[in-house]
């Protein structure tokens, strides 16, 4: 287990519903003994039924923030700006901890937020990759995953699939070496902004733990399933507890 931090680094969502903020509640939720640190990568506006916009941090303030972080046990990544993709590449390169990179590219409301796919491939090396199907279009395209997984250096990819329609959820996870479906039945109701900010962040406390890939996505996928049914209206936006 330990006691190690967990450094959750996007940007920052004043709704709460997705971001760094809801980063930092599923750690608290699921991992409660671990210490959080914030490295906030770019200032988002969302919500009111206007498309998201995002400003990236000035160069020094972001270098300010990870000069300053502890230890990490793992380090889960969100949004990332094009303006500061090489900062935060070049900090991630002298981490010797689990990674997991949520990539950003649009809010789920609309607007571009982030770096272009080829510019987030910088920070895919050492990393299990989380996009949901539009994403992992975005990156993988037709390439076979195993294959691009060996190009770009990452461990993992776990393309999401609680966006795509049917009774049935399917998430995919790729590794070098192997693939696993995680199906269950879709869960009736609204569905909230920030699944897929909280499921990457529940996976990454799970693998600070020591849990092998397979086991720490599952385990996040469970831990997931069990809150959704928790999520409350706020502001007119549906989101988690």
């Amino acid at each position: 287990m330990g006691d190690g931090a967990v450094w959750v680094v996007g940007g920052l969502d004043p709704s709460g519903g997705g971001g760094v903020l809801r980063d930092a509640a599923t750690v608290h939720a699921v991992a409660p003994e671990r210490p959080v640190h914030v490295v906030v990568t770019a200032l988002t506006q969302q919500g009111d039924g206007k498309k998201a916009v995002a400003g990236p941090m000035n160069a020094s303030s972001l270098e300010f923030q990870f000069k300053r972080a502890p230890t990490p046990a793992v380090v889960k990544v969100g949004l990332v700006p094009a303006a500061v993709a090489s900062i935060v590449a070049e900090a991630l390169e002298a981490i010797d901890a689990p990674k997991v990179v949520d990539p950003v590219l649009s809010a789920s409301i609309g607007g571009p937020m982030a770096a272009s796919p080829e510019g987030l491939l910088a920070l895919m090396d050492g990393a299990l990759v989380t996009p949901n199907r539009k994403e992992y279009d975005a990156l993988v395209g037709g390439a076979d995953p195993e294959g691009w997984l060996e190009i770009h250096g990452a461990v993992g990819i776990l393309r999401k699939g609680g966006h795509d329609s049917g009774e049935q959820v399917s998430d995919t996870l790729w590794t070098r070496r192997s693939v696993r479906v995680f199906s269950r039945p879709r869960i009736d109701g609204p569905d909230p902004r920030g699944t897929g900010c909280a499921l990457a962040a529940a996976i990454a406390c799970a693998l600070a733990d020591g849990c092998e890939m397979q086991a720490a996505v599952g385990k996040g996928i469970s831990w997931l399933d069990s809150v959704r049914g928790q999520a409350r209206s706020v502001g007119g936006q549906v989101l988690l507890a």
